[in-house]
């Protein structure tokens, strides 16, 4: 679900906030963080709860520093043979797919928020800052660190 400018300019006018049309603006600006024009339920979350807190962010650098077996700062398919096991995916199982080609499209989940974020593209290589920004989403909706 999302809101388009026109719908958040009139939920903001039926809720009286009393704020300026540029204070509208610059609001609905700052929710709309991949700057399409819509503001959808994670952007939301996102922004009313900011970044991870230290505690989530050394766990996030736990869990990139044990998938980097190289150490090389970014996680690719070399990393995760041995670590991940794709011969039980269905589309593996039935011929669809290789090893690699699951592994790098489960790789690409992590690229995903990134790409939407910074017009970036999907390279099959994880990143940290990637890896981050994935969680950053995530812990957005996640409400206490227990």
């Amino acid at each position: 679900m999302t809101l388009d400018r026109h719908e958040f300019e009139n939920a903001v006018a039926h809720w009286q906030l009393g704020l300026s049309k540029q204070d509208v603006d610059s609001l609905f600006n700052r929710f709309d963080v991949c700057g399409d024009g819509e503001i959808d339920y994670d952007e939301f979350l996102r922004v009313v709860r900011g970044p991870m807190n230290a505690r989530r962010v050394a766990l996030v650098d736990r869990a990139f520093d044990k998938l980097d077996k190289d150490g090389s700062g970014q996680v690719d398919f070399e990393d995760l043979v041995g670590v991940y096991n794709a011969s039980k995916h269905p589309d593996f199982i039935a011929g669809k797919k290789t090893e690699k080609q699951v592994l790098n499209e489960w790789l690409r989940t992590f690229q995903k928020h990134h790409e939407v974020m910074y017009q970036t593209q999907a390279d099959d290589i994880v990143t940290r800052e990637e890896f981050h920004e994935y969680y950053n989403n995530i812990s957005a909706s996640v409400d206490t660190d227990q």
